[in-house]
């Protein structure tokens, strides 16, 4: 056991040691639809190590430029807005993050006391949507990543074919609205279960404080309540694990080791792929061995000793 391993270092050295145990896996699809570079992708990591093949998706044609600088060879992007198959109008509004299908709604930012200034900001770009099971440059996918502000039902609920396979979707949920009409939290929650979907986990939920008479007197940060947004990590079920593939108990342990942080799912698959003879069974102790200091008890840390940190 190696104690002491900074975060990166140990991301760095779980993504090889995952690769090295399927080295006849073909790569892992990722379908990012909205994005846009204004943060670092979760896959970002296992991406830049070759661990899986991006295929992106930005309708905005400043946002599209910068994803086309510098791709790398397993990173395809396209200029191009998806959703219900048909006209729409794309609302671009200034700042990062904003553009959406849906009109920013006054009431509820003036409810919030945030973004009120985006509202007189618009340019209305009319496009055509397309679904994700009519895009040919769309290969069955493996994990879905979506934040396209508010339009990630209608992605879901037309996207059936290509994610008939895929072990886990990563959606901005919206808890509260703030656009006109937009789906929320339960819509998406519905229509992902339909599909085979269950509620993994969250992922830093974005809280503000509500504005009031004494806000001067308190800390934000201890008034920080009112849930607006965030992104969620949905997983296929798992409950008959009998019914996966080992190329998709593979992906998952990918993705929850490497993308979204689930240690513990990650080390569940393991197990499953070691009960099958898929995987020696000293893999998964192996693989937690390489896990950052903070994952461990104290005891499993005084038993590591004065171990090198690598």
């Amino acid at each position: 056991m190696i104690v002491g391993l900074s975060p990166r270092r140990s991301l760095k050295r779980r993504i090889g040691f995952l690769l090295a145990q399927f080295p006849d896996l073909p790569l892992m699809t990722v379908v990012d639809v909205g994005a846009n570079p204004v943060h670092e992708p979760p896959y970002q990591a296992l991406m830049s190590a070759g661990g899986c093949k991006v295929v992106g998706f930005e309708p905005q044609q400043d946002a599209y430029q910068a994803l086309q600088e510098s791709p790398g060879r397993n990173e395809i992007y396209i200029n191009a807005a998806v959703g219900n198959k048909g006209p729409a109008t794309l609302n671009i509004y200034s700042g990062g993050g904003f553009t959406s299908l849906y009109e920013l709604d006054g009431a509820a930012l003036g409810y919030l006391r945030r973004f009120q200034r985006k509202l007189g900001e618009t340019e209305k770009v009319e496009v055509t949507l397309e679904t994700l099971d009519q895009i040919g440059e769309v290969p069955p996918i493996d994990l879905l990543k979506i934040d396209v502000q508010g339009a990630e039902l209608d992605i879901i609920t037309t996207g059936r074919k290509k994610l008939a396979k895929a072990i886990a979707i990563i959606p901005e949920m919206r808890f509260y609205r703030l656009y006109k009409d937009e789906p929320l939290l339960g819509d998406l929650d519905v229509a992902l279960r339909k599909q085979g979907f269950v509620l993994h986990k969250f992922i830093k939920p974005k809280q503000i404080p509500l504005a009031n008479s004494q806000s001067h007197r308190l800390l934000p940060r201890a008034v920080r309540n009112q849930l607006v947004d965030g992104d969620a990590v949905y997983i296929r079920s798992l409950e008959n694990p009998d019914d996966w593939s080992r190329e998709q108990l593979a992906y998952l342990a990918l993705a929850a080791g490497t993308v979204f942080d689930s240690q513990d799912l990650a080390v569940r698959c393991l197990d499953h792929l070691v009960e099958r003879g898929d995987l020696p069974k000293d893999v998964p102790r192996h693989y937690v061995d390489l896990l950052p200091a903070g994952y461990f008890t104290k005891e499993e840390i005084e038993k590591a000793g004065a171990r090198p940190n690598g």
